[in-house]
C-alpha cells in the first residue's frame, strides 16, 4: 500500500465513511504496525493534525452511539495505542514526512543519536524535535525545537544551519549544543571549533563562540549574555547529568518532566521564580526531589504515580 493510498483509507476511516473491506485495511495495517513496533508512521502534515484531532476528541468527548463515531473513537484509540506502544519502547517516531523534509520527534525519557548523509551526528535530547532536508547534503538547515548536541561534518561549500526559534546558528564543521525548549532561554555553547549565532536584530553584527563559550538569550532583542564556562556544565545531559545553575524551579520542572516522564505543578506559581543551583548524575527522581526542596525548605508530594505538587 503507497503512501497516498493509505493517506486516503485514513481520511475516510476517520470519517466513518470506509466499506467494511477499506475499515479491516486499515486496522489491519494499524494493528501490524503496532505489533511489529515499528518507529516509523508515514503520514503527512495534515493527516498528523487529523490523527491527533480525533485522538483527543476520541477522549474527551463522550461518543454517541453512531456508526460515525464508532469507527471515529476505534481510530483514536487504534492510532493512540499505537503511538504508545512506540513511544514506550523507547523509539523514535517520524511523524511528518513532506516532499522536502522529515521531521524526528523524542518523547519523555527518550534520546536519539540521528547519522545525515552528510556525515554529520545529532544526539536529540528527550521531548524536541527537530526538521532537517531530505538531501540535506546540499540543504543543510535544521529546525530545531527542544535540545539537542551536534557534531558537524565540515564542508566549506555548504554552511551548517541551526534555527531555533528566532535564533539561527552556522557553523562549518564543529561540535555544539543548543538548548531550545519553547518557554525558556536559548543557549548555544561550543564544545569545538567556530560558530556564528544571529538574531534578526544583530544579522550585520553576529556573535562568534569558541571552545567552552556560551551565548544565553533570555528575551530575544532584548537580553543576551556572553558567557566562558566548560562545556561539560552546559551540557551535562550527554553524560546522563543534570546541572542547575542558577536554573529557576519552573525550568527544572520541565527538565524533570523530561528526564522522568512525570508531570510537576506548584502550590504557589511563586515558588516556581525560585533559582537553585545543583548537581545529580543517575539520581533516582525521589532523591532529586528531595534535595531540590531541602534547599528551599519546601515540600512535595504525589498527588498520583506520575503528578507531583511541590509545596511550601
Amino acid at each position: 500500500m503507497d503512501k497516498q493510498h493509505l493517506d486516503t483509507l485514513f481520511k475516510k476511516y476517520s470519517e466513518g465513511k470506509c466499506s467494511r473491506k477499506e475499515r479491516e485495511l486499515v486496522e489491519k495495517f494499524l494493528d501490524s504496525a503496532a505489533a511489529q513496533n515499528k518507529s516509523v508512521i508515514p503520514i503527512s502534515s495534515t493527516k498528523e493534525q487529523l490523527l491527533f484531532k480525533n485522538i483527543k476528541e476520541a477522549t474527551t468527548t463522550k461518543a454517541n452511539n453512531t456508526k460515525h463515531n464508532t469507527n471515529k473513537a476505534r481510530f483514536a484509540v487504534k492510532i493512540a495505542a499505537a503511538l504508545i506502544i512506540l513511544i514506550g519502547a523507547g523509539t523514535i517516531i517520524n511523524l511528518l514526512f513532506t516532499n522536502n523534509y522529515t521531521t524526528v520527534i523524542t518523547a519523555n525519557t527518550q534520546r536519539k543519536t540521528i547519522q545525515l548523509e552528510d556525515g554529520s551526528e545529532i544526539i536529540l535530547n528527550s521531548g524536541s524535535s527537530l526538521a532537517y532536508h531530505n538531501n540535506f547534503s546540499t540543504h543543510r538547515k535544521i529546525k530545531l525545537s527542544g535540545e539537542a548536541f551536534f557534531k558537524v561534518a565540515k564542508d566549506p561549500e555548504h554552511p551548517f544551519q541551526i534555527v531555533t526559534d528566532s535564533v539561527t546558528t552556522t557553523v562549518l564543521g564543529t561540535s555544539f549544543n543548543i538548548h531550545a525548549y519553547e518557554g525558556f532561554p536559548i543557549k548555544v555553547s561550543v564544545r569545538t571549533g567556530k560558530v556564528m549565532v544571529q538574531t534578526p536584530e544583530t544579522f550585520n553584527s553576529p556573535n562568534f563562540l569558541l571552545p567552552n563559550q556560551s551565548i544565553a538569550f533570555q528575551n530575544i532583542g532584548e537580553t543576551k549574555v556572553n558567557l566562558a564556562e566548560n562545556f561539560t556544565d552546559t551540557a551535562g545531559w550527554l553524560n546522563n547529568t543534570i546541572i542547575f545553575n542558577q536554573t529557576s524551579l519552573d525550568e527544572v520542572a520541565v527538565t524533570l518532566e523530561k528526564w522522568y516522564n512525570v508531570k510537576i505543578t506548584f502550590e504557589n506559581p511563586q515558588i516556581s521564580k525560585l533559582k537553585i543551583n545543583a548537581k545529580f548524575k543517575d539520581e533516582a527522581l525521589e532523591t532529586v526531589l528531595e534535595s531540590i526542596t531541602y534547599l528551599e525548605n519546601l515540600t512535595y508530594e504525589y498527588l498520583n504515580e506520575h503528578t507531583i505538587i511541590i509545596k511550601e
